[in-house]
């Protein structure tokens, strides 16, 4: 039987990566936004949307429990797709009103 081992390292990398996809990219986002002229969103609601966007991860991280790579794989990926479709769609409308269309 294979000796199960465990890397407290990739535990504070993940940690990092979820911590900075929450909470740096939205402050980095809601900037770039104030650059271009879109004011119609505010701070809050980035922030807000952003931890709305974490939910699709929660089903792929059980899904990541199977021993399958490619299963791995693919639940991520369709996570990070809906999430992102998920903030998209919320922004679309502060982006469009902002330019004129």
């Amino acid at each position: 039987e294979q000796e199960w081992d465990y890397d407290i390292n990739r535990l504070l990398r993940a940690t990092s990566i979820l911590y900075s996809f929450s909470i740096l990219l939205p402050f980095l986002l809601f900037f770039v936004f104030r650059i271009v002229g879109v004011t119609s969103i505010s701070m809050v609601e980035m922030i807000c949307l952003y931890g709305y966007s974490l939910v699709p991860y929660l089903p792929a991280t059980w899904i990541c429990i199977a021993p399958y790579d490619w299963a791995r794989w693919l639940s991520l990926g369709m996570a990070t797709v809906v999430s992102g479709m998920l903030v998209l769609r919320n922004l679309m409308g502060g982006i469009i009103t902002a330019s004129g269309v």
